[in-house]
């Protein structure tokens, strides 16, 4: 990367597949919050998510494998694995204290440019929510990070989804 470059962090569940050839070379951080380690591989072998959404951003450009990343190999991807518990089709289990630790890890790099998760439930934690407030507010050397989050997951029907119902989260 060069002093240019930005990153932008990715928290899923269920983790990234970082052997992917599409990705090659674009990790520049991983952290799973579960274990405080840098194994944040999925064992998921029907529900691939957390691939996808790192290629949507990622995903390099011109090498004929794949779409093409929206960052045109200028983001580098900084991912976060928080779920634990999961299954090949992509469920997973967690904790605010997880997801506290997974947004902390993010603003631990100055060049972090945004923070997007996609996950949800239905219940509000605390810990979390001051996470992203911070986040938004002291990250980026206090110019904030902006946090961008998924909501509707799992056919919910209730329009209150975290963290994309968390104040500020776009």
């Amino acid at each position: 990367s060069n002093a240019a470059s930005k990153y932008i962090a990715l928290i899923e569940g269920v983790g990234f597949d970082t052997l992917n050839a599409d990705l090659s070379g674009r990790f520049i951080d991983r952290y799973n919050a579960v274990n405080q380690t840098t194994n944040v591989y999925s064992n998921a072998t029907v529900d691939k998510h957390g691939t996808a959404v790192a290629g949507i951003p990622g995903a390099i450009w011109n090498n004929a494998i794949s779409a093409a990343g929206l960052g045109k190999n200028k983001l580098w991807l900084q991912v976060i694995r928080i779920g634990y518990n999961t299954t090949a089709s992509g469920t997973f289990s967690t904790s605010s204290s997880y997801q506290a630790a997974a947004i902390n890890r993010a603003m631990s790099l100055s060049t972090t440019a945004a923070i997007s998760m996609s996950f949800g439930s239905t219940t509000y934690q605390a810990a979390f929510y001051n996470a992203i407030q911070s986040a938004l507010t002291q990250g980026r050397s206090n110019k904030g990070i902006p946090v961008f989050a998924s909501t509707g997951n799992s056919g919910l029907s209730s329009w209150t989804n975290y963290p994309a119902s968390y104040g500020n989260v776009i």
